[in-house]
């Protein structure tokens, strides 16, 4: 009985530790197009302004 509960626990664990890469990757991903939405914006100026 104390195996199995140690078992869940572990998969518990992993599974978090899964869910926080998770976050971390859509974070990068989430800055990434913040990043490509301001180069776009700023390439658009300079055409402008020639």
């Amino acid at each position: 009985m104390k195996k199995i509960v140690e078992l869940v626990l572990m998969e518990k664990e992993k599974e978090e530790k899964l869910k926080r890469k998770l976050k971390g990757i859509r974070k990068d991903i989430m800055s990434t197009k913040d990043i490509a939405k301001r180069l776009r914006k700023k390439t658009k100026e300079k055409e402008e302004e020639e």
